[in-house]
């Protein structure tokens, strides 16, 4: 059920973009950014960018059914608006906006279909830099509305009322700082009807009518000690529940990540402080009652049930105060299903190396290095 989203609305059109405060930049004429746009998206091998017309209207250059293909696919954007266009001495061109009208894009078997697409501080790099993948800042807002998506992994097109991605970065491109907002995105019940067991096991549960889920992410960089802050990572889905993450860890280089060299980040990343919280809005209820329904039981009967299965799980954790704090407040939240939090707060960071360690040889001493506390409806 995923799906690569800037690279479906995107691919086509090499679009980078950013902060462009004291770039040289020189008037254009419309003709010339239309051939730069198309420039840079024809670098890849087997593509080929065109466009039918490129007009000024004040500061406005409006280019009109800019095509992309490469083998099978083409893709046609009727319309894209630069607003402040101006040549780079580097190649390519900055904007204060581009603003792509309802369209389409379809890659793989997958469309995507959106009413508007506006990007802030837009850059469009030179073919050369393109080819070198140079590093530069990405916009430093996308904003869409009404989008789509169908397609061979989408039993059901999925629509999302809005997504919004803001990305600072320094006067180096590096990135400082990012949020992300996905707005009502809605399955249908009828996504589900193809998978046997999800749609019964949605069905005990009484989900009969689908989900709207919404998610957001916010989050900072520091790149000199390559420390990664999530303030926030939320999932919100209707009549199940929000899932709300937030951790800091030091050591984590984007672009190791990035290039996945996960061994690099894990010799050199530290855990600063990590929190994951649930707050119910429905799963817990509906869990209990296909419990209760299902076996012929009293609700009580079936909440001890669950909480006797999780002692036995927990049996093996030679950690008495750390399986008590988790009992008292798993028996809480099951009997007065609000809310639940783990927060791990170690007294200095904690490397994953150590971490991993500690896993492996001691994992009863893990909840004390790391400073575990398991609370209920706070």
């Amino acid at each position: 059920m995923s799906f690569n989203l800037p690279r479906l609305a995107l691919r086509g059109i090499v679009v980078a973009a950013g902060l462009m405060a004291g770039v040289p930049a020189f008037a254009a004429d419309a003709k010339q950014i239309a051939d730069a746009l198309a420039a840079a998206s024809g670098v890849q091998e087997g593509v080929k960018a065109t466009y039918e017309s490129a007009t000024a209207s004040g500061d406005d250059m409006t280019i009109t059914n800019f095509s992309v293909s490469k083998e099978d696919e083409h893709t046609v954007i009727p319309s894209i608006v630069f607003t402040g266009a101006a040549l780079r001495d580097k190649g390519g061109f900055t904007a204060k906006t581009m603003t792509i009208g309802p369209a389409s894009v379809t890659t793989r078997g997958e469309t995507i279909a959106w009413q508007t697409l506006t990007a802030t501080d837009p850059l469009v790099p030179s073919p050369d830099e393109v080819k070198a993948k140079a590093h530069v800042s990405p916009f430093s807002k996308l904003d869409i509305t009404a989008l789509t998506v169908s397609g061979r992994r989408f039993p059901v097109p999925v629509t999302i009322a809005s997504f919004s991605l803001g990305v600072a970065s320094d006067a180096e491109s590096n990135p400082t700082g990012f949020n992300l907002a996905l707005n009502q995105m809605k399955f249908p019940p009828e996504f589900f009807s193809k998978n046997f067991l999800a749609n019964a096991y949605l069905g005990m549960l009484g989900y009969t009518s689908g989900f709207t889920v919404n998610i957001g992410v916010e989050g900072t960089y520091e790149n000199a000690t390559d420390t990664l802050d999530l303030k926030r990572f939320a999932l919100d889905i209707s009549d199940v529940g929000k899932l709300t993450i937030s951790g800091k860890f030091a050591g984590v280089s984007l672009r190791k990540l990035g290039a996945m060299q996960v061994k690099d980040v894990q010799s050199t990343g530290k855990l600063d402080s990590f929190s994951l919280r649930f707050d119910n809005a429905g799963l817990v209820e509906r869990l209990i009652d296909m419990q209760v329904k299902t076996q012929e039981i009293k609700r009580e009967d079936a909440i001890q049930q669950a909480t006797a299965g999780l002692s036995f799980f927990l049996i093996t954790i030679q950690n008495q105060a750390f399986v008590d704090s988790v009992m008292t407040a798993a028996t809480t939240f099951l009997n007065d299903p609000k809310s639940i939090t783990i927060s791990v707060q170690p007294k200095q960071p904690v490397p994953f190396g150590t971490l991993f360690d500690t896993i492996g040889d001691e994992p009863d001493s893990l909840p004390d290095l790391l400073g575990t506390t398991v609370t209920a409806n706070n």
